[in-house]
């Protein structure tokens, strides 16, 4: 029996209320493009701000270079004023963030105690990059639609975070994009308020409920991504305009993904396994594969499902987007095959040869190294390089090493070195070079 014509009405305006969220998130990344790690915080944090209604975003982005890591506050302007970033960043227990907790005003501050409800979102598969702690004080939060969408945006922030510091370590920018996908986000909001506004009217007969659908398929269409949509039975029912150019096929073609070549054969298994079981569970799901191209070329893609659900909880329907992340996968294979070919380089070096860190911690020996003194990878980390030289001679230049660190100055000397295999002390000559990154930091 066909559903009567208020509930459809529901369910398009709850979908275009998603793809709105959507389109926000997705154009993020415009933001993000060719920038670096705070550019991205900062953006990310005041669009969830916004777009979620909250009263705190709190984001940890960690360093990898120096170890550090930096802290992003915002506050709703009801907080402003009132709540510091200081406080905020010792009232949060970033490991317990995932539950409902209370978080009261720090000890010297003029405010009363305060409660909210905080979810948490990790950046990276396991929080390398960072985390971003959300709080709100309607105590329903988050519901299933708000904790997607914040894990969207996480997810979204976690791929743009990767890339700048991929392109940062490879020194290669990409441009453009901003412009376009800015002037394609201001089309969609133009067309998004357009369509709010019919909706507001109410004055809705079949053929304008015909008339509001097929807008909808434009705006999906006009979405800088591939997206589709699937019958609350996992089928696919609509593919947006790039996806169906992408793959080459029909709908009807598509919806054969299982049994075609449309995934890469290596990847079907897995893909079918976790499609299925989010499907019985109801729950989101998220995979990354190759999806094949109309030109019959792979490409890897980050694939990111959740439902939709109507006023009852019932999945309705299910929303997948395609993200392409083939550059960045090839970028990983070849920064991991450079690493691979240098350390394969410094261990068929006949010589003894050794790196330290920025602050003049051994990290690494060679093969050589090892053989020559007798002692293991974990013997001379740090500076348990001192082991390995002569005790007179380690007293000797320990100083001019930590001089040299701290000038960056080169590192010449000559020190009797402990050979394992008679055991004694040969002299050897050490010299260290600097390697400056392009702000000419060693």
């Amino acid at each position: 029996m066909e559903a009567p014509l208020e509930s459809r009405l529901d369910e398009a305006a709850r979908l275009r209320g998603c793809l709105n969220d959507v389109v926000g998130i997705m154009a993020l990344p415009a933001l993000w493009a060719s920038g670096e790690p705070d550019r991205i915080g900062n953006s990310l944090v005041d669009a969830m701000l916004e777009m979620l209604d909250l009263a705190f975003v709190f984001l940890k982005l960690n360093e990898p270079e120096t170890g550090g890591s930096t802290e992003i506050v915002r506050f709703a302007a009801s907080l402003e004023g009132r709540w510091g970033a200081r406080e905020l960043s010792k009232a949060i227990d970033l490991s317990r963030a995932d539950g409902r907790v209370t978080l009261l005003a720090p000890a010297g501050m003029s405010i009363p105690d305060l409660d909210v409800s905080v979810s948490s979102a990790r950046l990276g598969l396991a929080g390398e990059i960072g985390m971003v702690v959300v709080g709100c004080e309607r105590r329903d939060f988050p519901s299933e639609t708000e904790r997607l969408l914040l894990e969207l945006a996480a997810n979204q922030a976690t791929i743009a975070l990767q890339q700048a510091l991929i392109l940062r370590a490879q020194k290669r920018l990409t441009n453009d994009l901003d412009e376009r996908v800015a002037d394609r986000t201001m089309e969609l909001a133009t067309a998004n308020e357009l369509l709010k506004h019919e909706i507001a009217e109410r004055r809705r007969t079949e053929e304008a409920l015909r008339e509001s659908e097929h807008e909808s398929r434009l705006i999906v269409d006009s979405i800088p991504g591939m997206i589709a949509l699937l019958a609350a039975t996992g089928d696919l029912e609509v593919g947006n305009r790039q996806m169906l150019e992408y793959f080459g096929q029909t709908i009807e073609q598509l919806r054969g993904w299982g049994t075609n070549d449309t995934i890469h054969p290596d990847d079907l298994p897995d893909v079918i396994d976790v499609f299925s079981r989010s499907i019985a569970s109801g729950s989101s799901y998220q995979t990354v594969q190759r999806f094949k191209r109309a030109d019959g070329v792979y490409r890897w893609f980050f694939n990111r499902g959740f439902p939709l659900r109507d006023g009852n909880g019932v999945v309705v329907r299910w929303c997948v987007l395609l993200t392409d992340i083939d550059e960045r996968k090839r970028s990983e294979d070849a920064l991991r095959a450079s690493e691979l070919n240098l350390r394969q380089l410094t261990e068929t070096i006949p010589e003894m040869l050794w790196s330290a860190t920025p602050d003049g911690a051994i990290d690494y020996c060679n093969t050589r190294f090892l053989e020559y003194t007798g002692f293991s990878a974990s013997d001379v980390r740090a500076d348990g390089w001192q082991k390995t030289i002569h005790p007179d001679d380690a007293v000797r230049v320990a100083p001019v090493w930590m001089s040299c660190i701290a000038s960056g100055a080169a590192y010449s000397v000559e020190v009797r070195t402990l050979h394992a295999a008679d055991a004694t002390y040969r002299w050897c000559a050490v010299n260290a070079r600097p390697l400056f990154d392009a702000h000419g930091r060693s």
